[in-house]
């Protein structure tokens, strides 16, 4: 008698047969996902954003410096959306060409950028928990911590 799979006698919910998003020309090199869970923000040469539940574009893409997005987070109260960007296989590491975006996520605009400070690949970036500083690291050795510019909105966050 044939041993059942373990995966026999279990339905594909819905979520496991959508079909995946197509927006992007190139590779997704970036994801972040909304603190309420409502928008997903993709980053490859641009970001895009999307619905999560109508799985649709919600806004035209945010053009970005530099070759690709390599990091992206939204702040913890979802008023900020952070994109780093630059050419993370640069044939010269030491001088790397990296960017901030950032944007508030009522409107979409995008706010003042910041330095970015390294020199080297910057290959981790976090929020604090009250959404006030923005930290990267890189491959120089160096810690960045930044006071991010508030929100241009106090109205609701991405949506």
């Amino acid at each position: 008698m044939p041993k059942a799979s373990p995966t026999s006698g279990r339905r594909k919910s819905r979520r496991e047969s959508m079909p995946p998003l197509r927006g992007h020309s190139s590779d997704v090199t970036a994801l972040a996902l909304a603190p309420d869970h409502d928008v997903l923000a993709t980053g490859s040469e641009d970001v895009q954003l999307w619905d999560v539940r109508t799985r649709q574009m919600i806004h035209e893409p945010l053009e970005c410096p530099g070759d690709m997005v390599t990091e992206m987070a939204f702040s913890p109260d979802g008023r900020i959306l952070v994109a780093i960007s630059g050419d993370r296989v640069s044939a010269d590491p030491e001088d790397p060409d990296f960017h901030f975006s950032i944007w508030e996520t009522a409107t979409w605009a995008e706010l003042p950028r910041p330095q970015i400070g390294h020199n080297g690949h910057v290959t981790a970036s976090a929020f604090s928990p009250d959404s006030r500083l923005f930290a990267t690291g890189g491959t120089d050795g160096l810690l960045r911590i930044r006071t991010l510019p508030t929100a241009i909105s106090k109205g609701p966050a991405a949506t």
